[in-house]
């Protein structure tokens, strides 16, 4: 769901902050913090930091870049490419934030908001980090990670660790091409040891 849909259904600013504030308490307890600046760009539904390589934002925003009509398709693969880089980075984006960052957590840690959780996807561990957001049921964050521990053979990212109202996963790279080609296709990367 994109961030602009979530501001006309909660106050999206005051729940985000909650909610990684409470995730940084339970990973990473009684660390010291640093504040970074963050951009919010609400039709791409991303949150990243502004010192951040732009090259390291193509493959997440790359699914807006999909139309089914060949014109919308140009125009919103232009978009997708300016939107992210200086100067119209400062008419696009919605706004910039600072957030207290564990000083353990990196500044490649880009945002990504959802209907009941958020993912932090971390670029250099090549991870990421779901948990739940400020005010809704843990529910959805435990059955999504159970079922797929439970069951592996889902063609869905391994789910690496299990907390109290977030999990770890592994990331997956796809770009939106690929995924409308064969949507449930994922290839474990233990698979390709198997024969």
């Amino acid at each position: 769901m994109k961030i602009q849909i979530l501001r006309k259904r909660e106050n999206f600013l005051e729940i985000f902050q909650k909610s990684i504030s409470r995730f940084f308490q339970e990973k990473y307890p009684h660390s010291n913090e640093v504040n970074i600046e963050y951009i919010i760009n609400d039709y791409l539904n991303i949150v990243y930091p502004s010192k951040i390589n732009r090259k390291d934002l193509v493959d997440l925003v790359s699914e807006f870049k999909y139309h089914p009509k060949a014109y919308r398709r140009i125009l919103q693969s232009a978009y997708t490419f300016l939107a992210i880089r200086w100067p119209l980075e400062t008419i696009t984006s919605s706004e910039s934030i600072l957030i207290s960052m564990p000083v353990n957590a990196k500044e490649r840690w880009v945002f990504i908001p959802g209907n009941h959780s958020i993912r932090v996807i971390d670029l250099d561990k090549n991870r990421c980090f779901v948990f739940l957001k400020s005010g809704f049921n843990n529910k959805f964050i435990e059955s999504d990670a159970n079922i797929r521990l439970e069951h592996s053979w889902l063609k869905t990212p391994e789910v690496i660790q299990q907390k109290n109202g977030w999990y770890e996963e592994q990331r997956v790279r796809q770009h939106y091409s690929q995924s409308l080609q064969n949507p449930l296709h994922f290839v474990h990367p233990a698979a390709k040891y198997k024969r």
